[in-house]
Protein backbone atom coordinates (compact mmCIF):
# COMPACT_ATOMS: atom_id res chain seq x y z
CA UNK A 1 0.00 0.00 0.00
CA UNK A 2 1.51 3.36 -0.94
CA UNK A 3 2.40 5.89 1.69
CA UNK A 4 -0.18 8.69 2.13
CA UNK A 5 2.73 11.15 2.18
CA UNK A 6 3.70 10.25 -1.38
CA UNK A 7 0.38 11.18 -3.00
CA UNK A 8 0.83 13.39 -6.02
CA UNK A 9 -1.42 16.17 -7.19
CA UNK A 10 -4.40 14.96 -9.22
CA UNK A 11 -3.68 14.55 -12.91
CA UNK A 12 -6.07 13.70 -15.71
CA UNK A 13 -5.13 10.01 -15.33
CA UNK A 14 -5.81 10.08 -11.55
CA UNK A 15 -9.42 9.80 -10.52
CA UNK A 16 -10.28 11.93 -7.51
CA UNK A 17 -13.83 11.76 -6.18
CA UNK A 18 -15.65 14.98 -5.49
CA UNK A 19 -16.68 15.82 -1.94
CA UNK A 20 -20.31 15.81 -3.00
CA UNK A 21 -20.07 12.12 -3.97
CA UNK A 22 -22.06 10.02 -1.47
CA UNK A 23 -19.40 7.23 -1.37
CA UNK A 24 -16.47 9.58 -0.60
CA UNK A 25 -15.00 8.86 2.86
CA UNK A 26 -11.94 11.10 2.77
CA UNK A 27 -9.56 8.12 2.97
CA UNK A 28 -9.56 7.13 -0.70
CA UNK A 29 -6.21 6.82 -2.46
CA UNK A 30 -5.84 7.38 -6.20
CA UNK A 31 -5.23 4.13 -8.08
CA UNK A 32 -2.41 5.40 -10.31
CA UNK A 33 0.00 6.33 -7.47
CA UNK A 34 3.21 4.27 -7.83
CA UNK A 35 4.39 2.35 -4.76
CA UNK A 36 7.20 4.01 -2.79
CA UNK A 37 10.20 2.18 -1.29
CA UNK A 38 10.02 1.56 2.46
CA UNK A 39 13.47 2.91 3.19
CA UNK A 40 16.20 4.58 1.25
CA UNK A 41 19.73 3.86 2.37
CA UNK A 42 21.96 6.90 2.39
CA UNK A 43 25.69 6.89 1.95
CA UNK A 44 27.74 8.12 4.92
CA UNK A 45 28.68 11.79 4.82
CA UNK A 46 32.25 12.61 3.93
CA UNK A 47 32.31 15.57 6.32
CA UNK A 48 30.87 13.76 9.36
CA UNK A 49 32.34 15.17 12.58
CA UNK A 50 33.87 18.20 10.88
CA UNK A 51 32.21 21.48 11.86
CA UNK A 52 31.22 23.77 9.00
CA UNK A 53 33.36 26.84 8.26
CA UNK A 54 30.57 29.20 9.34
CA UNK A 55 31.33 28.40 13.00
CA UNK A 56 34.92 29.66 12.68
CA UNK A 57 36.64 26.39 13.66
CA UNK A 58 39.21 26.29 10.92
CA UNK A 59 41.87 24.77 13.20
CA UNK A 60 42.13 22.69 16.34
CA UNK A 61 40.05 24.05 19.23
CA UNK A 62 43.10 23.71 21.52
CA UNK A 63 44.59 26.80 19.88
CA UNK A 64 41.69 28.87 21.24
CA UNK A 65 41.33 27.39 24.74
CA UNK A 66 43.28 28.94 27.59
CA UNK A 67 43.69 27.65 31.12
CA UNK A 68 45.37 30.86 32.32
CA UNK A 69 42.33 31.97 34.33
CA UNK A 70 42.16 28.66 36.26
CA UNK A 71 43.94 28.23 39.60
CA UNK A 72 46.95 25.89 39.76
CA UNK A 73 45.02 23.40 41.91
CA UNK A 74 42.22 23.16 39.38
CA UNK A 75 44.73 22.95 36.51
CA UNK A 76 46.32 19.94 38.22
CA UNK A 77 42.91 18.39 38.70
CA UNK A 78 41.98 18.86 35.01
CA UNK A 79 45.32 17.43 33.91
CA UNK A 80 44.84 14.38 36.16
CA UNK A 81 41.47 13.49 34.62
CA UNK A 82 43.12 11.79 31.67
CA UNK A 83 45.86 9.97 33.57
CA UNK A 84 43.81 6.80 34.13
CA UNK A 85 41.91 5.03 31.37
CA UNK A 86 38.49 3.76 32.39
CA UNK A 87 37.68 0.32 30.94
CA UNK A 88 34.56 -0.07 28.81
CA UNK A 89 34.00 -3.76 29.57
CA UNK A 90 34.77 -6.23 32.33
CA UNK A 91 37.08 -8.29 30.13
CA UNK A 92 39.53 -5.39 29.96
CA UNK A 93 39.04 -4.49 33.64
CA UNK A 94 39.84 -7.97 34.95
CA UNK A 95 43.35 -7.69 33.47
CA UNK A 96 44.23 -4.75 35.75
CA UNK A 97 44.68 -5.68 39.43
CA UNK A 98 43.26 -2.33 40.63
CA UNK A 99 40.02 -2.75 38.68
CA UNK A 100 39.80 -6.43 39.60
CA UNK A 101 40.05 -5.52 43.29
CA UNK A 102 37.28 -2.92 42.81
CA UNK A 103 35.07 -5.57 41.17
CA UNK A 104 35.68 -8.03 44.02
CA UNK A 105 34.90 -5.30 46.55
CA UNK A 106 31.57 -4.59 44.82
CA UNK A 107 30.66 -8.30 44.72
CA UNK A 108 31.46 -8.75 48.42
CA UNK A 109 29.34 -5.66 49.27
CA UNK A 110 26.41 -7.08 47.28
CA UNK A 111 26.70 -10.42 49.11
CA UNK A 112 27.06 -8.74 52.52
CA UNK A 113 23.95 -6.60 51.96
CA UNK A 114 21.98 -9.61 50.67
CA UNK A 115 21.04 -7.64 47.57
CA UNK A 116 19.76 -10.71 45.76
CA UNK A 117 18.88 -14.31 46.36
CA UNK A 118 19.47 -17.18 43.99
CA UNK A 119 16.20 -18.64 42.66
CA UNK A 120 15.21 -20.73 39.67
CA UNK A 121 13.89 -18.87 36.64
CA UNK A 122 10.10 -19.17 36.19
CA UNK A 123 8.99 -20.64 32.87
CA UNK A 124 8.47 -18.08 30.12
CA UNK A 125 10.58 -15.39 31.86
CA UNK A 126 13.85 -13.89 30.65
CA UNK A 127 16.84 -13.09 32.83
CA UNK A 128 17.55 -9.39 33.35
CA UNK A 129 21.13 -8.78 32.34
CA UNK A 130 23.71 -6.71 34.15
CA UNK A 131 26.81 -4.73 33.28
CA UNK A 132 29.82 -3.25 35.03
CA UNK A 133 30.24 0.52 35.29
CA UNK A 134 33.71 1.79 36.17
CA UNK A 135 34.71 5.19 37.56
CA UNK A 136 37.76 6.73 39.20
CA UNK A 137 37.15 8.70 42.40
CA UNK A 138 39.57 11.59 42.87
CA UNK A 139 40.13 14.01 45.71
CA UNK A 140 40.11 17.80 45.09
CA UNK A 141 43.87 17.80 44.51
CA UNK A 142 43.43 15.45 41.55
CA UNK A 143 45.01 12.45 43.26
CA UNK A 144 43.29 9.11 42.74
CA UNK A 145 41.30 8.26 45.83
CA UNK A 146 39.92 4.89 44.70
CA UNK A 147 38.83 2.78 41.76
CA UNK A 148 35.08 2.20 41.83
CA UNK A 149 33.19 -0.59 40.07
CA UNK A 150 29.42 -0.99 40.12
CA UNK A 151 27.42 -3.97 38.96
CA UNK A 152 24.13 -2.56 37.66
CA UNK A 153 21.05 -4.31 36.31
CA UNK A 154 19.78 -3.49 32.84
CA UNK A 155 16.49 -2.33 34.28
CA UNK A 156 15.33 -0.78 31.02
CA UNK A 157 14.44 -4.29 29.85
CA UNK A 158 11.91 -4.79 32.67
CA UNK A 159 8.18 -4.04 32.75
CA UNK A 160 6.45 -3.00 35.98
CA UNK A 161 3.96 -5.60 37.19
CA UNK A 162 5.42 -8.30 34.95
CA UNK A 163 9.13 -8.43 35.82
CA UNK A 164 9.09 -6.56 39.14
CA UNK A 165 6.66 -5.25 41.75
CA UNK A 166 8.86 -3.20 44.07
CA UNK A 167 12.09 -1.26 43.82
CA UNK A 168 14.99 -0.89 46.19
CA UNK A 169 17.57 1.87 46.40
CA UNK A 170 20.07 2.16 49.28
CA UNK A 171 19.43 5.90 49.61
CA UNK A 172 17.40 7.57 52.35
CA UNK A 173 15.11 10.51 51.59
CA UNK A 174 16.00 13.71 53.38
CA UNK A 175 12.47 13.97 54.80
CA UNK A 176 12.84 10.50 56.35
CA UNK A 177 16.18 11.42 57.92
CA UNK A 178 14.70 14.64 59.38
CA UNK A 179 11.74 12.72 60.82
CA UNK A 180 13.97 10.10 62.45
CA UNK A 181 16.29 12.76 63.88
CA UNK A 182 13.41 14.79 65.31
CA UNK A 183 11.90 11.62 66.84
CA UNK A 184 15.23 10.75 68.45
CA UNK A 185 15.64 14.31 69.83
CA UNK A 186 12.13 14.35 71.26
CA UNK A 187 12.60 10.97 72.99
CA UNK A 188 16.07 11.78 74.37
Amino acid sequence: MPSPLSLSNPTPETLTPSTSDSEYTGAMIPLSTPPTPLSVRRTPRENAGIPPDRYGFLHEIAQFVSYSHISPVHRAFIASLDTVSIPKCWQVAKGDPKWKAAMLEELSALCKNKTWELVSLPPGKKVVGCKWVFTVKQNPDGLIERYKARLVAKGYSQTYGIDYDETFAPVAKMSTVRTLVSMAVNEG
